[in-house]
């Protein structure tokens, strides 16, 4: 049975946290501006970069957090297993 350090399971369950907020935060960020768009206060055409902008600045940087602590969590199993096996260990 391999061992996981415990960082990179705390790093992933951070990485998920982050994930699943993102989902929330996207989807409640759509019905904002789909509500305002049902109202009339906004049209998607003519504002394309508005809303994109939007979702950008509230939404993306949970998915950014999100990969750097996933591949954070992943480049931490790689040094464990290279110093598990000896692997880069320099022979003469």
């Amino acid at each position: 049975m391999r061992k996981v350090s415990y960082l990179s399971v705390i790093l992933f369950l951070i990485a998920l946290w982050f994930t699943a907020f993102f989902f929330w935060n996207f989807i409640e960020n759509n019905n904002y501006i789909s509500s305002i768009i049902r109202s009339g206060d906004l049209t998607f055409r003519g504002n394309e970069y508005r809303v994109i902008s939007y979702y950008m600045s509230s939404s993306a940087p949970y998915a950014f957090y999100a990969l750097t602590t996933g591949v954070l969590g992943w480049v931490l199993i790689k040094i464990r297993q290279k110093r598990l096996t000896g692997a880069g260990e320099i022979t003469e």
